[in-house]
């Protein structure tokens, strides 16, 4: 159901306050020269209709913070912090500022923290944990303020600005190859089904099953929550499957999930890669260590954090070009190592 809440304005909280809107904006954005009663009786009325500055007037008017809003989906997820130092990487040696903020797959958070995002006067907004079919994004958007998605994408928003992974061609690559390396038994541990990234990984690897005639046992498919935890209580539930469906081998649509059934593996007694196979993807850089040796899928994560935020400065000083929507899909990479029980090529 669409969003049928007025927003209010400058011009509302003028007419309640019987002043001009001039004087409401002088107010709220610090101004002298207004009287403590005319000041506090605006302030008040600001907060008791919840207002959010407009952060597109605030652009056209040049009041810029140099400041920037990034929301990741939780700051223990080791890929979202490999976005957030590309972010940084530019905007430092541009003179900005990042705010980072964790949205946790929670649709009513995101709608919270990208409204603070506007009330804290940021001059621009980078998600890397929108859902797919985010309604905040899609009016923060709409309003028209500088906005880029990293990592993921929203469905039906076509003037989207964004740099994502293709999330389908890379569960692609991992599902084809447990298959090439003989495995029939596939688990599967999901992350969030309501984004692209949890979507587009889980019908890649299916995608490359069924293209494999290798069936697949809905007993292996479990929620992992793109987190370590969860993930490590799903695969003890799938490892207690009868004898003659245990996977030989799983595919986890993130490395931390990964992580997670690799504790869960050797937690009951068995060995990776010897008796269970393991596919992660992110390729975070803990899984290069010898003492793990994860085989991933590389997303390019620090380039499309960077890429990211040079598209969101050229969206904030109108560079030439910048009404035409930059939308970049990252090609994924498989990065064979010991886990699944391939030998390692330089150039998987």
């Amino acid at each position: 159901m669409a969003n049928t809440t007025k927003k209010i304005t400058i011009k509302d909280i003028a007419r309640i306050a019987e002043v001009s809107p001039a004087t409401v904006s002088l107010v709220l954005n610090g101004k002298k020269g207004i009287s403590k009663e005319t000041r506090y009786r605006i302030l008040r009325i600001a907060s008791e209709l919840k207002f959010t500055p407009n952060l597109a007037a605030r652009s056209l008017a040049k009041q810029h913070t140099n400041l920037v809003s990034l929301t990741i989906l939780q700051a223990r997820n080791s890929l979202f912090m490999e976005i957030a130092s590309g972010v940084e990487e530019v905007l430092q040696s541009n003179g900005y500022s990042l705010i980072i903020v964790s949205t946790y797959d929670d649709p009513d958070l995101e709608v919270k923290e990208l409204t603070r995002a506007q009330g804290r006067g940021v001059d621009g907004i980078i998600v890397s944990s929108a859902m797919l079919d985010s309604r905040a994004v899609r009016e923060v958007v709409e309003e028209g303020v500088p906005l880029v998605s990293v990592l993921r994408k929203v469905q039906g928003l076509d003037h989207l600005n964004y740099v994502a992974e293709d999330s389908f061609r890379g569960g692609y690559l991992a599902g084809e190859h447990l298959v090439k390396l003989g495995h029939k038994r596939i688990g599967i541990l999901t992350g969030t089904p309501n984004t692209s990234t949890g979507f587009g990984r889980l019908q890649g690897a299916l995608q490359a099953l069924c293209d494999a005639k290798v069936p697949v046992n809905e007993k292996l498919i479990m929620y992992g929550e793109f987190a370590k935890e969860p993930s490590y209580l799903a695969t003890l539930s799938m490892l207690k499957v009868p004898d003659k469906e245990l996977p030989t081998a799983i595919y986890a649509c993130n490395d931390d999930m990964a992580m997670g059934a690799y504790e869960a593996a050797l937690d009951s007694g068995l060995k990776v890669p010897e008796d269970l196979a393991l596919v992660g993807f992110n390729n975070a850089a803990y899984t290069s260590l010898q003492t793990i040796g994860l085989t991933t899928i590389d997303v390019q994560a620090h380039e499309m954090g960077r890429l990211g935020a040079e598209r969101l400065l050229e969206l904030i000083r109108k560079k030439r070009g910048y009404k035409k929507p930059l939308q970049v899909v990252m090609d994924p990479k498989l990065i064979v190592r010991r886990t699944c029980g391939a030998k390692p090529k330089e150039d998987a």
